[in-house]
């Protein structure tokens, strides 16, 4: 999102520190900041690679993630951060969890750098989320608040029937059988009254609940 150059995941961590120090006039204030990789625990296709200032909550992380990868119907969601839970509702239980707590905790007193943690989203029709956090910026400049440094093109997927380009997905569970993937032609051979068909995002939330884009390209 910096400098516009494709690369895969792998390089695409180390290149994206590189290139926000060397653009750093262009990038804006500076702060400390969280850069973090997150993707889909079962979907790892989709990916994005964020910096988030330290002094954010999260529930900012939370706002963000809704905003560009998951909203649809304003379900609960809670982070797992060493066997804490992070939620909007404390009362949830979870033998492997100690307790749960508000997700209004700053970054920087529940985050270190190494640290791998998780995110549930919609416990009906679940999205999970892992995040791994690749390092603590000092003094690093950014654009104010959450920056998108990074994400995945979006895959190349094909209808299960003929092969073709798909252009839908049957709602579904989290994994994407071919089966549930549709092209235009073959989709017109459905009945009118099937709706169970929802767009194709670029999002670990495709062919889940309504969710049919959000910020996702």
């Amino acid at each position: 999102m910096i400098c516009g150059k494709p690369l895969n995941k792998r390089h695409m961590i180390r290149h994206t520190r590189k290139c926000a120090e060397e653009n750093a006039q262009v990038l804006g204030n500076k702060d400390e900041v969280f850069y973090l990789i997150a993707e889909g625990s079962l979907l790892p296709m989709y990916w994005i690679l964020v910096s988030i200032p330290s002094r954010m909550t999260l529930e900012d992380l939370d706002a963000f993630l809704r905003d560009i990868w998951l909203e649809c119907c304003r379900h609960p969601s809670f982070f797992t951060i060493d066997r804490i839970r992070y939620s909007g509702d404390p009362a949830t239980a979870d033998p492997g969890i100690i307790r749960t707590e508000s997700m209004n905790k700053q970054l920087k007193t529940v985050l270190k750098p190494g640290m791998k943690f998780r995110y549930d989203f919609d416990p009906v029709a679940p999205t999970k989320l892992r995040f791994r956090i690749m390092d603590l910026l000092e003094k690093i400049p950014v654009a104010p608040g959450i920056t998108l440094l990074a994400r995945n093109d979006p895959p190349e997927l094909r209808c299960g029937r003929c092969g073709g380009e798909a252009f839908c997905v049957r709602a579904g569970n989290e994994k994407i059988n071919p089966e549930r993937l549709l092209c235009v032609q073959c989709k017109a051979k459905e009945s009118p009254a099937d709706n169970d068909f929802l767009p194709l995002v670029n999002s670990p939330r495709i062919g889940m609940c309504k969710y049919n884009g959000g910020n996702t390209r």
